[in-house]
C-alpha cells in the first residue's frame, strides 16, 4: 500500500520543496507519479489525502507516519503551466516511504492543564527519540495525551519554574536536550536544523539560541516582542536552568551559537486566564523580590506600572502591533503594579509579625 498526498501547486522548485518537506518525516522516498486534476481548491486550504491524516495515525505495509495538517503546513509547489498560475495535482504518489528515524535528542516539557496545547507541542517534536513531560497536577487530559503520544511522563509537585524544568532535564537520557514550553512549537524548518545539528555533532558548541516568534490573539507580535531570543538546545552536561521561581533561563558553560530559525510561541489569548496568570506571576515575582531584600510602596508600584506601559507601548513600539500590542502593554503594566504592590504588602506583614513578638 502506498500513501497518496494532495498538494496545491504554486511558484517554487518542485524537487527541492518536496524533498525538503518529506525528508523532515521520511527516509528513502522517491517521487513516483503526478496525476493532474481539474479541481482547484481554495489556496488557503492545501489538501492532504493521506489515509488517517486527521487522526495522525500510520497504516500500510512497512508502516508509515501520516502527516497531519493540524500540525504541519503542507508545501506549495510550482506549476509548470506559466508564472503565477495555479494547478492542483492530486495523487502525488510517494513510494518507498519508511518512517523517519528519530534522532538522539531529549525534549523536556513541564505542564499543568495544557491539554489544548499538548498535541501541537508534542507533534512538532516527534523527530526526537525521547520526550519528557513533568506534570504538576493537571486536572484535564494533559497526562493522558502525553502518555498516548508515548512520552515519558512524571508527576511532580510544583517547585517553581526553574527547578521544575531542571527536574525534567534530569530525567532526559540523551546528550542533547531541547527545553520547550507547552505553548511553543518547533516549525519544520527549525526541526530540520535541529536534526542536522544533533545528527552531525556540534564541534565546540555547547548550546544554541533561537529567535522566538511570539503570537497573541492571532497576530505575530513583531515589535513589542520582536527581539526575543532564547537558549533552548544544549548539551545536558553543559547546561542548567537558573533556580529562580519565575523568569527562568538556561545557563550554558561554553560557546552558544545563534541560529536564525525560530521557535514559535502561542501565548495565552483568553483574557480571564491572563488575569489568573498575572495574579500567579506577580505573586512569585513579589516573593522573589522580597527574598532579595527589595522594597516598594503603593506609590512606587503605580509609578513602575505607568513606566512599564510607556516602555511597552511607545519605546518598544507596541503601538505598531495593533490592538494586541495595546492589550499586552496594559497587561504588562498591570502585572508590574501588582508585583510591587504585593511586595509592599509582604513588608507590612513582616513588620507586623516582628512587632507582635
Amino acid at each position: 500500500m502506498r500513501p497518496n498526498f494532495q498538494f496545491l501547486f504554486s511558484n517554487f522548485d518542485v524537487q527541492r520543496t518536496l524533498t525538503k518537506f518529506f525528508c523532515h518525516f521520511y527516509k528513502n522516498f522517491t517521487i513516483d507519479t503526478f496525476v493532474k486534476s481539474p479541481k482547484i481548491p481554495s489556496p488557503l486550504m492545501p489538501a492532504c489525502a493521506c489515509p488517517h491524516a486527521d487522526r495522525g495515525e500510520g497504516r500500510g505495509e512497512g508502516e508509515y507516519s501520516a502527516i497531519s495538517s493540524s500540525y504541519v503546513p503542507l508545501p506549495f509547489i510550482p506549476s509548470h503551466e506559466g508564472r503565477g498560475s495555479l494547478t492542483f495535482y492530486e495523487s502525488i504518489t510517494i513510494k518507498g516511504l519508511t518512517m523517519g528515524e528519530k534522532i538522539p535528542l531529549s525534549v523536556a516539557i513541564i505542564t499543568k492543564n495544557e491539554a489544548e496545547n499538548m498535541p501541537g507541542c508534542i507533534g512538532s517534536v516527534k523527530f526526537a527519540d525521547q520526550i519528557v513531560v513533568v506534570d504538576s497536577g493537571s486536572t484535564d487530559d494533559t497526562v493522558k495525551i502525553a502518555t498516548d503520544f508515548g512520552c515519558d511522563v512524571f508527576i511532580e509537585k510544583w517547585r517553581g519554574f526553574g527547578p521544575q524544568k531542571q527536574f525534567a532535564i534530569d530525567k532526559c537520557k540523551h546528550r542533547w536536550v531541547l527545553v520547550l514550553d507547552a505553548d511553543e512549537r518547533i516549525p519544520p524548518e527549525t526541526a530540520m536544523a535541529i536534526e542536522d545539528l544533533v545528527s552531525k555533532g556540534s564541534g565546540d558548541v555547547a548550546g544554541y539560541s533561537f529567535p522566538r516568534k511570539n503570537w497573541f490573539r492571532g497576530r505575530w507580535i513583531k515589535h513589542l516582542w520582536g527581539g526575543d531570543r532564547i537558549v533552548r538546545l544544549f548539551q545536558k552536561d553543559l547546561g542548567r536552568m537558573t533556580s529562580v521561581a519565575v523568569h527562568e533561563s538556561v545557563e550554558v558553560s561554553g560557546h552558544v551559537e545563534a541560529l536564525d530559525v525560530p521557535i514559535e510561541h502561542f501565548t495565552e489569548s483568553d483574557l480571564s486566564k491572563i488575569l489568573i496568570k498575572i495574579d500567579h506571576y506577580s505573586t512569585l515575582g513579589a516573593q522573589e523580590a522580597f527574598i532579595e531584600g527589595r522594597k516598594a510602596t503603593i506609590w512606587s508600584a503605580s509609578f513602575r506600572a505607568a513606566l512599564a506601559f510607556f516602555q511597552s507601548y511607545f519605546l518598544k513600539l507596541g503601538a505598531l502591533d495593533g490592538a494586541q500590542g495595546l492589550t499586552l502593554s496594559i497587561t504588562n503594566s498591570v502585572n508590574k503594579f501588582f508585583k510591587y504592590a504585593k511586595l509592599s504588602e509582604l513588608h507590612k506583614q513582616a513588620e507586623s509579625s516582628a512587632q507582635g513578638r
